[in-house]
């Protein structure tokens, strides 16, 4: 388990560039209209080669030609152009990216030989990457809307960590459905550096959280799964896990984070 406060500029940025970002797509627009919607205050850098603008924002033919340096890069792109789009990041410092692109090691073998040399990438790199292939997050409080909600946001106080994005959706039209405000929202993906326990980690020590909730598919750093339920444990706070993966149809949804 890693320094939690490297997941900071996932949930407080104040400039995010979106690399794919589109009007259409569920993803390459979706995330980008939830920023606009739901009152982020930061600057929005849409990623596009392809166009002048986005949904009224300009938009950049790349990384290279932000004004300022952004917090987060959020990727919405083929799997083609993640690892040179990594490479550009990791040359402007920025901290922080956000992988929704799929078909990595959950894929076939050129996606588990491209997960093998991003883990390499990233091992001496300052930048912190959640993902491949997750649903995206969310910290509602202040408006980082980064992935697909089947209703409007209510801010509270349970923050939610999830090995599954379709899940945590699910879920948070469960929450939803209850009326129980939420803080932040994390899909892991194939957690090729941010996992579960970093995860945990995470909500145990940030101050907006008071209760978190967690699907888990599978604990490959049990030392480090343990470390962070001692976290939440000395921070007072609750912590419910869902386990999955028990049967072996569970067994093959859990490879796949669906």
């Amino acid at each position: 388990m890693k320094n939690t406060s490297r997941l900071d500029p996932f949930f407080n940025p104040r400039r995010i560039a979106i690399v794919g970002a589109s009007e259409r797509g569920m993803y390459p627009a979706g995330l980008l209209r939830n920023l606009l919607d739901y009152g982020f205050a930061g600057d929005i850098y849409p990623i596009n080669p392809k166009r002048e603008t986005v949904f009224g924002l300009r938009c950049y033919a790349s990384l290279d030609d932000v004004p300022q340096r952004p917090d987060l890069a959020i990727l919405v792109i083929p799997r083609r152009f993640v690892m040179s789009t990594l490479r550009q990041c990791i040359g402007l410092h920025i901290p922080a990216a956000l992988i929704i692109t799929a078909g990595f090691a959950e894929a076939d073998e050129e996606g588990k030989q491209l997960q093998a040399e991003m883990a390499d990438l990233l091992a001496d790199a300052s930048l912190t990457v959640i993902g491949p292939n997750c649903a995206g997050l969310a910290s509602i409080t202040n408006g980082v809307i980064a992935t697909r909600l089947t209703s409007p946001p209510q801010a509270g106080s349970v923050s939610f960590v999830s090995q599954s994005g379709a899940l945590m959706m699910a879920l948070y039209g469960l929450f939803a459905d209850r009326r129980i405000g939420l803080s932040r929202l994390i899909s892991l993906g194939n957690q090729v550096d941010v996992t579960l326990a970093d995860g945990l980690a995470y909500l145990a020590q940030e101050g907006e959280t008071a209760v978190i909730g967690g699907f888990v598919e599978g604990v490959k750093n049990g030392r480090g799964f343990a470390d962070a339920l001692q976290l939440a444990l000395v921070a007072g706070k609750p912590v419910v896990l869902v386990k999955s993966g028990r049967t072996e149809a569970g067994q093959a949804a859990a490879a796949t984070h669906t």
